[in-house]
């Protein structure tokens, strides 16, 4: 009884957690799940790669995509992209990409498939076996000093 009442708590808790977004569809705006948008929707901007129509400028955060610390303002015909958080204004915006097609998972994509290994990379995996060991010397030269200081006790 309890394990189905769990269950149907995490359900509800699911189902208002799913991401939300106000599309146009028919003439009409209707709240629908953003796992429906396809390219082509008009959207109020929130999920989705999407090319701003007409309305305000927007203060966009997209330090999840470029590092960038404050926002950059964007305009109308501008594109923003899904991981990117609007900070002040709202305009209409037109679905240009969804899911996997999206720049933040084409960015993804090439940061996990990329097999280069960087010439930092290269020169700390070279010198690692010689640092372990200057390291693993120093430390048992110590050892031997603090004990011929202090008798058979370690001090540290």
């Amino acid at each position: 009884m309890e394990e189905n009442n769990v269950g149907n708590a995490a359900v509800a808790l699911m189902a208002k957690l799913a991401p939300k977004t106000k599309v146009l569809r028919d003439r009409q705006w209707s709240e629908q799940d953003a796992s429906i948008l396809v390219p082509g929707d008009i959207i109020i901007v929130k999920l989705a790669d999407a090319r701003l129509l007409e309305g305000d400028l927007l203060k966009i955060d997209q330090s999840a995509l470029t590092g960038e610390s404050l926002p950059v303002t964007k305009k109308p015909a501008d594109e923003v992209f899904s991981g990117s958080t609007c900070k002040r204004g709202g305009i209409e915006a037109v679905v240009i990409a969804t899911r996997v097609h999206t720049f933040f998972k084409k960015a993804a994509h090439l940061v996990d498939s990329t097999n280069h290994v960087g010439h930092f990379q290269k020169v700390n995996d070279l010198l690692s076996p010689y640092n372990l060991a200057l390291g693993c010397r120093k430390y048992l030269k110590n050892l031997t000093t603090a004990k011929e200081a202090h008798g058979n006790f370690v001090v540290y």
